[in-house]
């Protein structure tokens, strides 16, 4: 399927969606992909950790992606694929895979998993499954499990399940120029991209401020006079910046890039002690490659350092395993590439956009353009950017009649930003009667639950109102009226205790 959603096409968005319709569409979408059935009756109950749902569970085996044999592939494009069998737009609502992993229910240690997100609504779960569980399934395996009623209420725009009836414009590309290599002692910008599933909001603040530090260190460990370092992150994505990076270090003439190399290299082995990983360190041999680059292994050996000269131009590639799988790689000095590997994924220039952009890959002409590539592609990568415009807009959205309490959400907030790439704040409704809850019960299922915010006015009292932040542009009318949907079916249950 690959990162293109072509089951979109022929789908009549409008059409009614039965449980039926739903299960044999699904069926159908994943026997051409060659997995398993529907993992009992149609019936069975708890999709994606939720109690009281019609669940419907798929098998399917990975060949393991380069060098990662527990992550789970290309499984969330083939998943947002088969929403797509199911009549979703993905690109009109605001579909996401928010990380939260779930116990293994053989050994019961937390395995990668992702909770799927249809306009703030639990549609399904993307799990990684350990050796031993259920089937015993192979290195690789992945469950899809789907809410199916939730689903089919959301199509069928229904309010609750008893009432189920049965039986975008392109991304920008940014031009790149056939690659160059340019031999000059100028100072140049490194950037270093490493592309990655969901990250957990704590993961993602940790690891790129390892990845930051652990470059900056590497840098001046190997003498590289160099600027600023800069950290960026976002839920699917860790980005360092060095300005002005040295061509040679001082005072010796060791050459540029073996030193670039095994920079980088250390800062790659610091993600991954950053995001807990547990890849058997097999250390990084580093060899020259023209006069240009070295290539980089990903992991740095323990108490190991830059590679001595070499008369080869070949290089071993230890594998990087994050809790995260790695999904690419950017490694750009100048406009050269810097020939990197981690879990088997080569360095290049190609980035990536918004998952559902219609151009999911972008060419990045150098280092000096890379942040203003992914900025006119639609991602926001600076975490303050994305606080500052769902404040903002939130703030925008709700004025003059209300405000947002900026002080008593700033935590809320600070998560949102990491669960989004291009927060767009949207106003939703609700029910006036619910305010009748306790305060606290009330803002507990719109903060904790719906990951909303709550709107007050300017004595401070709760009015029906909350504010939900879409990822990138949607139909706003209609990812507002899953919201509310959403929170209205948790808001009944809050009340019926």
């Amino acid at each position: 399927m690959g990162d293109t959603y072509p089951a979109s096409a022929n789908i009549d968005f409008w059409a009614m969606l039965t449980l039926q319709e739903a299960a044999a569409r699904l069926t159908a979408y994943w026997t051409d992909e060659g997995c398993l059935p529907p993992d009992g009756s149609m019936n069975a109950r708890a999709a994606a950790g939720t109690p009281d749902t019609t669940a419907a569970t798929f098998l399917l085996t990975l060949a393991p992606e380069a060098g990662d044999a527990q992550g789970p592939g290309d499984a969330q494009d083939l998943c947002l694929g088969s929403l797509c069998a199911l009549g979703i737009d993905v690109a009109a609502h605001d579909v996401r895979f928010v990380a939260d992993d779930w116990p293994s229910p053989a050994s019961g240690e937390p395995g990668p998993a992702w909770t799927v997100w249809l306009d703030g609504l639990e549609i399904g779960q993307v799990a990684c499954v350990a050796p031993g569980d259920g089937r015993t399934p192979q290195a690789g395996t992945v469950r899809i499990t789907y809410a199916l009623d939730r689903i089919v209420t959301a199509r069928q725009r229904a309010r609750h399940t008893a009432d189920l009836e049965h039986a975008a414009a392109p991304a920008a590309a940014v031009p790149a120029p056939a690659p160059t290599s340019t031999t000059s002692d100028r100072a140049r910008t490194l950037v270093v991209e490493v592309g990655v599933a969901e990250m957990p909001p704590a993961q993602a603040r940790t690891a790129v401020e390892q990845l930051r530090r652990g470059l900056a260190d590497a840098l001046a460990a190997n003498r590289l006079a160099h600027g600023e370092v800069h950290g960026f992150v976002t839920p699917r994505r860790l980005i360092a910046v060095a300005d002005a990076v040295a061509a040679r270090p001082s005072p010796t003439g060791r050459d540029a890039p073996r030193v670039l190399a095994g920079a980088v290299d250390r800062a790659a082995g610091a993600v991954d002690t950053a995001a807990g990983a547990v890849a058997q360190v097999a250390g990084a041999v580093a060899q020259a490659i023209g006069g240009v680059a070295q290539a980089i292994g990903g992991v740095a050996r323990s108490g190991g350092g830059v590679p001595g000269d070499g008369g080869t131009s070949g290089h071993d590639a230890p594998r990087l395993t994050l809790t995260r799988p790695v999904r690419w790689l950017v490694a750009l000095w100048g406009h050269d590439v810097v020939p990197v590997t981690v879990s088997s994924f080569p360095a290049g220039r190609g980035t990536r956009g918004p998952r559902t952009a219609d151009r999911p890959v972008l060419e990045v002409a150098s280092a000096e353009t890379f942040m203003e590539t992914i900025a006119v592609n639609g991602v926001v990568a600076d975490p303050e950017d994305r606080r500052d415009l769902i404040m903002v807009g939130a703030q925008d959205l709700v004025y003059p009649d209300g405000r947002i309490d900026a002080v008593a959400d700033s935590a809320l907030i600070d998560q949102i930003s990491h669960l989004v790439e291009q927060p767009v704040p949207l106003l939703g409704t609700f029910d006036p009667d619910h305010l009748e809850l306790p305060e606290a019960a009330l803002t507990a299922v719109i903060r904790e639950q719906q990951r909303c915010l709550p709107v007050r006015d300017a004595d401070g009292v709760l009015l029906p109102w909350f504010v939900a932040v879409a990822d990138g542009p949607v139909d706003v009318p209609l990812v507002r009226a899953g919201n509310e949907a959403a929170l209205q079916d948790r808001l009944t249950r809050a009340a019926a205790g």
